[in-house]
């Protein structure tokens, strides 16, 4: 079966809980993160072993990311409504 590479938008709050979950499905692999902090980007990634990280969610990738997950704080979902996901 094919590996599933996913990408989080979103570095705080919930995104660990979903980052541990999803690692613990088959054939999925975390690539990359995305927040608009660097710091939190880049210490996301660091801390959970992701090996790219991102400040704008549409550099991530695709079509090598097949799964953008959005686990931003509802304001900032807000924000990114309008613009396409990079993997839709």
């Amino acid at each position: 079966m094919e590996t599933i590479r996913v990408g989080l938008i979103g570095s705080q709050f919930i995104s660990s809980i979903h980052c541990e979950a999803l690692r613990s499905v088959p054939f999925t692999e975390i690539v990359a993160v995305a927040s608009a902090t660097e710091a939190h980007a880049s210490a996301f990634a660091e801390r959970h072993g992701i090996p790219h990280w991102f400040t704008d969610f549409r550099k991530m990738g695709c079509p090598t990311i097949y799964i953008a997950r959005r686990l931003s704080w509802p304001q900032r979902r807000e924000s990114m409504s309008s613009v396409r996901s990079p993997c839709a």
